[in-house]
């Protein structure tokens, strides 16, 4: 066999091996987040602690990644189209699986690759006879307040509760708690303590329920495009937001916010 022929062959191989390893890497990632703010993660001003962690994230992998705000059901959809690279922040929901893909351990997401941790809580008007034991409500009066498209309305629901989810905002949902026309409201504890903090006078009317409904991890979904086209970047992408979680430089912004 000469050199040449040994020369061919071996290319002939590399071609066959390259789809094994070779994958499409774009030039730059757009995600989706909800346009709520929603403290101290998602900041109306641009800012919080994901659009954070995501600026880490993508110097390390070196590709550019842009943020777009929508309503979190649009987020959801144009996700299953193909329209954006991720979603984020997404808690778990069994259903959610046909919009887009989660970092996997099994058949659950893998907590490890979490963007963070999040709290519900119940929130009442002072003096009301409302109680949670974390299993059932007692004495509630009225329907009980959520946001459009949260994990937490389905959860509610499953306790055999009336829920009102006609609005994907915390502070309509909080006045319409102090206004008498809901029992309860069940919100995500940093947005609705953010909220009771810039509005003093709900200070002294509304109040937190202990103890919590639900800690979830709240993860970055990915497209069946991007996972299907770059699986490798797809994991490095989900490895590196559990890196970057833990890493001190991020912890430091996280203590910025408390």
């Amino acid at each position: 066999m000469t050199i040449r022929s040994l020369r061919m062959g071996g290319l002939v191989a590399i071609l066959l091996l390259m789809p094994a390893w070779a994958e499409t890497r774009p030039a730059g990632l757009t995600f989706c987040a909800e346009d709520q703010d929603a403290f101290p993660w998602l900041l109306d001003d641009g800012r919080g602690l994901n659009v954070i962690m995501l600026s880490m994230v993508s110097r390390q992998i070196g590709i550019p990644i842009r943020i777009e705000r929508q309503p979190w059901k649009r987020c959801m959809a144009m996700l299953q189209a193909g329209q954006f690279d991720g979603a984020f922040k997404a808690s778990f929901v069994e259903e959610r699986m046909a919009f887009g893909h989660y970092p996997m351990l099994g058949n659950k997401p893998d907590p490890a690759r979490r963007m963070m941790s999040e709290t519900y809580h119940f929130y009442r008007k002072k003096g009301a006879q409302v109680s949670w034991d974390g299993t059932r409500l007692s004495r509630l009066n009225g329907p009980v307040g959520a946001q459009s498209g949260f994990s937490i309305v389905a959860y509610l629901r499953s306790l055999s509760l009336g829920v009102s989810d006609s609005t994907k905002s915390v502070e309509p949902i909080l006045r319409m708690l102090e206004a008498g026309r809901l029992g309860v409201v069940a919100l995500q504890t940093g947005a609705a303590d953010a909220a009771l903090r810039k509005n003093p006078d709900w200070q002294h009317k509304i109040e937190r329920m202990e103890p919590p409904i639900q800690t979830k991890p709240y993860y970055l979904m990915l497209s069946d495009a991007l996972v299907q086209q770059s699986p490798q970047l797809s994991k490095q992408l989900w490895d590196t937001i559990a890196a970057v979680r833990e890493s001190p430089e991020y912890l430091r912004e996280v203590a910025r916010f408390e």
